[in-house]
């Protein structure tokens, strides 16, 4: 996810999501998207700015370079999904991470936290620092979890930033619109 504007494309392919103000996808329309217990009011895929949205997913390829530039920093297991995703494994005799042969150019599935802090790396110009990963499009420290189990991890990306997850309104209107 970029901005509209002047933004390196980074290895993704982006196009524009214009009509700022566009209407929102209606119930008729698209009726999975409204659960039965929404009200008949709930608005889904209205954005009022323009945007860029990347046009496929990201590859394994894409996500293992990531993957190897944040290896350092990395404390969890070495083969967690949420960290490598389906298509990436850490190979113990090499001591680093690899694509499974033949999977480079599917899309993976990475988790949000990781998925957040490649979007921070993304915004400050993939620098290899600490400090890039952690803070961009997102506020890593802010990732954790309250006692009651609910997630403390900032929802929305930072207004100025250059690459973030999409939200569900950005993604619906990327798709459907």
């Amino acid at each position: 996810m970029s901005p509209a504007g002047p933004v390196p494309d980074r290895g993704h392919d982006f196009v524009v999501a214009g009509d700022a103000g566009n209407r929102p996808v209606n119930q008729e329309e698209r009726p999975w998207l409204y659960p039965p217990y929404t009200s008949p009011d709930w608005l889904i895929g209205k954005v009022n700015y323009r945007y860029r949205m990347a046009r496929t997913e990201v590859t394994v390829e894409q996500w293992l370079e990531f993957v190897n530039a944040y290896a350092p920093y990395y404390e969890g297991f070495a083969n967690a999904l949420e960290f490598t995703s389906d298509g990436i494994i850490f190979d113990y005799s090499t001591r680093q991470y690899r694509a499974f042969a033949g999977s480079e150019t599917l899309a993976t599935n990475m988790g949000w936290r990781y998925s957040a802090r490649n979007c921070n790396c993304l915004h400050n110009g993939r620098s290899l620092d600490q400090p890039a990963f952690e803070n961009g499009a997102y506020d890593a420290s802010t990732f954790g979890r309250n006692l009651g189990g609910s997630f403390t991890d900032q929802p929305a990306h930072h207004a100025d930033t250059k690459f973030w997850i999409p939200t569900l309104d950005e993604w619906i209107k990327g798709m459907h619109g």
